[in-house]
């Protein structure tokens, strides 16, 4: 019979919708629903777990909208560490437009419900990743692949497609030579 024992808290600000580790690294990454750096990285290796200051990241998106806007907002609705050893440094994260949590009647606006964003940082370097091709619709999962730098995410259909498609799925491939991820493929689903 195993116990677990609390080892630290780290308070937020907004509800916590994530909590991610990885196997190759001692960084703890949670998601919560503020509008303004609402993704913490904390390292592990630096000393006192509840002392720990963690690194705050935050789409443009987010950043852009959290200032004018009470009744919605762009929060993280899906985030996953790289899997494979050579892409565990980044964070990629999905946002979506949704209503405010705190406001009873918050609402997106019909022009927004579908303009969330798709960011990847690198942890490294504390950088966002360009990301070249679609990355403004809402994302509702993303996946990385198990031994490449490549992901796929699954986002409300944008763009030029016909009007039956409600889901596209793209996959992003990275090219170090550049430190960018490009959309290679679009599958469009009914």
């Amino acid at each position: 019979n195993q116990s677990m024992k609390l080892l630290a808290t780290w308070p937020h600000k907004g509800p916590v919708n994530f909590v991610l580790t990885s196997p190759h690294h001692n960084k703890v990454a949670t998601g919560s629903d503020v509008p303004r750096d609402g993704i913490r990285v904390y390292n592990l290796d630096r000393g006192d777990l509840n002392e720990l200051i963690p690194r705050m990241y935050s789409g443009t998106r987010a950043n852009d909208y959290a200032s004018r806007n009470l009744k919605w907002a762009y929060d993280p609705a899906t985030m996953q560490w790289g899997a494979c050893e050579s892409a565990s440094h980044f964070l990629l994260v999905g946002y979506s437009a949704r209503p405010a949590l705190e406001v009873d009647h918050g609402h997106v606006p019909e022009d927004k419900r579908n303009s969330g964003q798709i960011c990847v940082w690198d942890t490294q370097t504390r950088k966002e990743v360009h990301i070249a091709g679609p990355k403004t619709q809402n994302a509702f999962e993303v996946v990385w692949h198990p031994s490449q730098v490549v992901f796929v995410s699954a986002t409300a259909a944008t763009g030029d497609h016909d009007e039956n498609v409600k889901t596209q799925l793209r996959l992003f491939v990275y090219k170090d030579s550049i430190n960018v991820f490009s959309a290679v493929k679009t599958f469009e689903c009914y």
